[in-house]
């Protein structure tokens, strides 16, 4: 079997008359025995466990629900266990009841792809009458009579944006004209200094030049002359 340079190449078919030697042999899910291409399904080997992946099901007649037979298991038991804890007679109309399109006269059967539920009613219907006219819509379902302050609540609730608006709009007016104010304060207290600091400079500029013409007239008096310190 195999080749020098590949001995465990390959193996032989497990079929008693083949016994072929297959060098892509195929394993059989239930069994686990190899066989060639010829014998590689269940019936062309006779599998003695080709049932053990078999799904049966079975519609129970008083429930309409279904029941999976186990291969190890004996279909009795299973039934008398489901019938014994799962089974809900009350359940059979709702599984086996086909549902239809309201709109009278109408016998369309609703499934999955053909049902259209409307905004306004929340009702399902047919895709002939998935439109409001076509089927009569009642249009959305308003508020009770008793719950009359549910309007008010409403108008309050739409009235609050403009209030807020409003007021935010006369926060912010008042604001801006304390800043205003509180700019205009400042600059004149500061053109008020200025002025007073330019007042005062004409006095002292009087003052020592007065203070100046004293002192030379008291050296020519006294007939000293002042040397400059600068000239040697």
């Amino acid at each position: 079997m195999g080749t020098p340079a590949f001995p465990n190449l390959g193996k032989h078919c497990s079929v008693g008359d083949c016994r072929q030697i297959d060098f892509l042999p195929f394993t059989c899910d239930c069994c686990r025995l190899v066989f060639c291409l010829e014998h590689r399904s269940y019936s062309r080997h006779r599998c003695p466990k080709a049932n053990q992946n078999d799904v049966t099901v079975v519609i129970c007649p008083l429930c309409a629900k279904g029941v999976r037979l186990l291969p190890e298991e004996d279909p009795n038991i299973t039934w008398e266990s489901h019938v014994n804890t799962e089974c809900d007679p009350s359940n059979y109309e709702k599984a086996t009841k086909k549902k239809k399109c309201p709109v009278p006269r109408c016998r369309e059967m609703l499934t999955f792809s053909n049902t259209i539920k409307c905004r306004d009613c929340s009702i399902d219907h047919c895709l002939k009458h998935r439109f409001g006219p076509d089927h009569n819509c009642p249009g959305p379902k308003k508020p009770e009579a008793s719950f009359q302050f549910m309007g008010f609540r409403s108008k309050s609730v739409k009235d609050q944006p403009k209030q807020a608006a409003s007021t935010s709009s006369s926060n912010w007016t008042s604001g801006f004209l304390k800043l205003a104010s509180s700019f205009r304060a400042t600059a004149e207290a500061g053109i008020s200094r200025l002025s007073s600091e330019f007042n005062q400079e004409p006095s002292t500029n009087r003052t020592m030049q007065s203070s100046r013409g004293s002192t030379s007239n008291r050296g020519s008096a006294s007939g000293q002359v002042e040397a400059c310190p600068i000239v040697s």
